[in-house]
């Protein structure tokens, strides 16, 4: 693995320098999973709606979970392309309050992509939110874009002194972030089941791949 030395700042920026000693490079990790794949490796292009919230965007955009299910039957196999209630490229503002990595190396269920729990209020089930940024396209990641989405990431996490781990972190300060990229719904799984005790997000509806997260303050 080539060596990755992350600094930076706020701004979600990587620096290489410095004396860091070299850790595993998990900018450049290929997507491990399966499960809606064209999905998860392809970002959209076009106009971005803004949101300032969660709760703006879940109402706004958000079809409910049962009616996603029961109007696309095959959204739960493993091959299936996007469908227009998840053609959208969306941007919200909202506090980051959970993350975790999940390795391929660790565990062969483990697909490479970060899983990053954000909200209006830890406390409101219905303001939260799964949004990922994932492995590298196995066609391989043109102009980085991939890349650059990880290392933003990183860069952020770095800063806050956090390491990435298998199991999820809360985060213990305030960290508002605006995250762009395409809505998509993981039929993979039932709402409620992603995220650690108490942050679960009430819906399967996720934005993934994340292609720009930006740390916008306190």
């Amino acid at each position: 693995m080539r060596p990755l030395r992350l600094l930076g700042s706020l701004v979600g920026l990587l620096a290489v320098g410095g004396a860091a000693q070299p850790t595993p490079d998990l900018v450049h990790l290929v997507f491990a999973g399966s499960f809606r794949e064209v999905c998860k490796t392809a970002m959209l292009s076009g106009q971005v709606e803004s949101f300032p919230s969660v709760v703006a965007l879940r109402q706004a955009r958000l079809v409910a979970d049962q009616t996603m299910r029961s109007g696309h039957p095959a959204i739960k196999d493993k091959s299936t392309p996007r469908f227009p209630e998840e053609s959208h490229l969306v941007s919200v503002t909202a506090t980051l309050l959970a993350f975790k990595f999940e390795s391929h190396a660790a565990a062969k269920s483990g697909d490479n992509d970060f899983h990053v729990i954000i909200g209006d209020s830890a406390s409101e089930l219905a303001s939260l939110l799964n949004v990922e940024v994932s492995g590298l396209p196995k066609a391989g990641d043109p102009g980085n874009k991939f890349a650059a989405v990880r290392q933003q990431l990183l860069g952020i996490l770095t800063t806050l002194g956090l390491t990435p781990t298998p199991s999820f972190q809360r985060l213990t300060r305030k960290v508002v972030v605006r995250v762009t990229g395409a809505l998509y719904f993981d039929a993979d799984h039932l709402a409620g089941s992603v995220g650690p005790t108490g942050l679960r997000p009430t819906t399967v509806w996720e934005i993934h791949p994340i292609q720009k997260i930006e740390v916008l303050g306190p």
